[in-house]
């Protein structure tokens, strides 16, 4: 059943208020996945660097090596909210076991895991949001087109009354 030119207008403007708060989540989610991104880099960097911190200590890497004090200048800063809470234990001249640094890694992966399914739940999101859109982008159209059709067919039959508001038969 064809709509009226009001019927349509109504339609469109729904439809263009509904696309544009859409394409509005959909910004934010980009910004929040690209956010997430960087703090699951930066997590995953401090894994590595806690993992090389473990290996060089365990087996007594000489502390006066640059990748040496590389490392240990950066496992110093990760490893800052763990200092202390398990004691360095000796194994031989030069290696040390930290069990702190295994704590920071667990702790560092329980964050990592939790921000992979902030991702993925944004990712998700994202996908959501621009199948919505593409389903109104297409019933937009398909309204413009109907409204098209309309306005051939009206100005095709002279005999037609011009569009304008309609009057209640019964009145």
């Amino acid at each position: 059943m064809p709509m009226s030119t009001q019927q349509t207008g109504d339609v469109r403007t729904e439809l263009e208020h509904e696309l544009t708060t859409l394409r509005r989540r959909s910004t934010t989610v980009a910004i929040a996945r690209v956010i997430s991104y960087v703090a699951y880099a930066w997590v995953v960097v401090s894994l590595i660097i806690l993992a090389f911190g473990f290996v060089l200590l365990l087996l007594g890497a000489n502390p006066d090596a640059g990748f040496s004090q590389w490392v240990y200048r950066h496992l110093t800063d990760t490893m800052e909210p763990f200092r202390g809470i398990f004691p360095q234990q000796a194994i031989s001249d030069g290696s040390t076991l930290d069990v702190s640094i295994l704590f920071a890694m667990f702790v560092y992966s329980l964050i990592a895991l939790g921000v992979r399914s902030v991702i993925d739940w944004l990712t998700f999101r994202r996908d959501e949001l621009q199948q919505r859109m593409r389903r109104d982008e297409d019933l937009r159209r398909r309204v413009d087109l109907e409204e098209q059709r309309r306005q051939q067919r009206l100005a095709g039959d002279p005999s037609r009354p011009p569009p304008g508001p309609r009057r209640d038969p019964l009145r």
